[in-house]
């Protein structure tokens, strides 16, 4: 029995140091992002990754196992990388990112595809992970992320326009998919959900989410009741509202046309 206890102790000892040591490699390169310039857009990259791939099980490691050491560190962080964090996230919205998905559409249609649909950026601002990140105060949402999506959006609304126009025999849909979940979670309870604000499956965070969903997760007694699933994405139930709207919404949150349309078109 001594020899599994020691194979287990030390399994844990060496979760909960790569846990460390990779917390910090990501705040640190934070923390880099925040007090200087990006160096190019590599930088930019290497954080989007490093959130991507590792985001649950640092921010999950640096809040659990050292939230009473450093929740004075992460909430000056977070004062003093508002406008930094606002400046990435513009530049995944805007630039290249414009320019990457306008080449994506074009080689979906000079691959013959005539009926695309193209999704706008949602909410992230009502996020339960960047809610939590910016320590939102209940029942509200990170402006300045949603006004960016906003901004973002409107331009790719008015790209749909010009590619219905240039190109020929193509229909192009605009998925306001913003639109959609603004409603959610403004309506939650005349949907029949009872929280529009957290995480189903949650690990840690006021909104359950900084920390992805996984095996040590708690998850809600009823899916079915929340809007978020995990830190980002929306349950089964809200993804069925969101599909009913595709299928039968009108200008508000289709354009210029919905789902049933476009197939009969």
């Amino acid at each position: 029995m001594r020899l599994p206890l020691m194979a287990l102790l030390l399994v844990g000892c060496s979760f909960a140091l790569a846990s460390f040591i990779l917390g910090f490699t990501l705040l640190a390169l934070l923390l880099t992002s925040c007090f200087f310039p990006l160096a190019s857009s590599d930088m930019l990259q290497l954080l989007v990754w490093c959130s991507t791939v590792f985001g649950d099980l640092l921010w999950g490691s640096v809040f659990t196992q050292f939230s009473s050491s450093f929740g004075t560190l992460f909430s000056l962080f977070s004062g003093v990388c508002r406008e930094r964090l606002f400046l990435l996230f513009g530049k995944l919205l805007s630039g290249d990112g414009g320019l990457k998905l306008l080449q994506f559409v074009l080689t979906l249609y000079n691959l013959a595809a005539r009926k695309i649909m193209v999704n706008s950026v949602g909410l992230i601002g009502c996020s339960p992970f960047v809610k939590d990140i910016f320590f939102v105060a209940e029942g509200k949402c990170y402006d300045p992320f949603n006004q960016l999506a906003q901004m973002y959006n409107k331009k790719l609304k008015s790209l749909i326009v010009e590619l219905n126009k240039d190109l020929d025999g193509a229909k192009f849909v605009y998925v306001d998919t913003y639109k959609t979940t603004e409603d959610i979670i403004q309506k939650f309870v005349s949907y029949g959900f009872v929280d529009a604000t957290s995480a189903c499956c949650s690990f840690f965070g006021r909104h359950g989410g900084l920390f992805g969903c996984s095996p040590f997760s708690k998850v809600c007694p009823d899916r079915s009741k929340y809007v978020f699933w995990d830190s980002f994405h929306l349950t089964d139930a809200a993804n069925l509202v969101t599909a009913k709207y595709m299928m039968e919404g009108n200008l508000t949150y289709m354009f210029p046309m919905n789902v049933r349309q476009l197939v009969q078109s």
